[in-house]
């Protein structure tokens, strides 16, 4: 997370975000692939943050057990212990309706003029939970803010 937030630095001092942290935990996985997911989701956060408001993203941490997760979430490690990892914004929210959507390639909620990017980060974010054997979900409101939560079994 260190590595990201330098990473984000520029982004963070010219949205003059706040990043609350939690103790995070030492999760067993792919550094890069780790970097690449908590790199897209906090730089997410801060594009669709709305201009001219403080920014305040918390990413918070707890330990879960598989029983509590819902049973419609398809994840492959056999792990009994999660960690539950999210990341929540105040930003410009999305329609929930459009919640599986924004995990497939090119999928893209606003056009490239209104945000920038190239419509694969969360795909990427989506498939690096995949390769770890997690899970990720999002829940939103319009003009109310953005959760997204990562499962990464616990090592």
């Amino acid at each position: 997370m260190a590595s990201v937030l330098d990473s984000l630095s520029l982004a963070i001092q010219e949205k003059n975000a706040q990043i609350r942290l939690d103790d995070l935990p030492i999760v067993k996985g792919d550094e890069n692939q780790l970097y690449q997911l908590f790199l897209n989701l906090l730089s997410n956060a801060l594009k669709f943050s709305p201009e001219g408001e403080q920014v305040t993203i918390a990413v918070n941490h707890r330990l879960v057990e598989r029983s509590m997760l819902p049973s419609t979430y398809k994840i492959m490690s056999p792990a009994s212990i999660f960690h539950e990892i999210t990341v929540v914004d105040q930003g410009i929210g999305f329609d929930e309706k459009y919640a599986d959507r924004i995990f497939l390639v090119f999928q893209r909620l606003h056009t490239k003029d209104t945000f920038p990017g190239t419509g694969i980060g969360l795909a990427i974010c989506q498939q690096v939970i995949e390769n770890h054997g997690g899970y990720i979900t999002a829940s939103s409101k319009v003009n109310q803010g953005s959760t997204f939560t990562v499962y990464l079994p616990e090592a």
